[in-house]
């Protein structure tokens, strides 16, 4: 099966069965309704500290002119933009890279709270 039907692109690669039952054998319940509570922000956005990760199967250049991300993402001062080489499904294709990026993000969110 697709990560997302139809896709042709090259961007996603195909989740298989196993890697279905491993995603769905970790996942818990989420405390809220994800497409239906609306999300409520102490400020716009754009204002906020936040680390936008995109992903591509070939490194950072294959995204370099930022087509498919959304305007806050590339343009908003307090962002930071980092990059993945992976397929749609990280976790999966990438475990180590992301589990690194993860953390890294968190010291640096942390120790500038700190």
């Amino acid at each position: 099966m697709r990560a997302h039907p139809g896709d042709e692109s090259g961007w996603t690669k195909l989740l298989v069965f196993h890697d279905r039952d491993f995603l769905a054998a970790g996942f818990v319940a989420h405390p809220g309704s994800t497409v239906t509570d609306r999300a409520q922000l102490s400020a716009p956005v754009e204002t906020q500290e936040a680390t936008y990760v995109t992903l591509s199967l070939h490194g950072p250049a294959e995204d370099a002119d930022g087509r498919g991300n959304p305007e806050t993402a590339l343009t908003a001062p307090g962002w930071r933009r980092k990059h993945l080489v992976s397929g749609h499904w990280p976790m999966l294709s990438a475990p180590e890279e992301t589990a690194d990026l993860l953390a890294a993000e968190v010291r640096h969110y942390t120790t500038r709270a700190a």
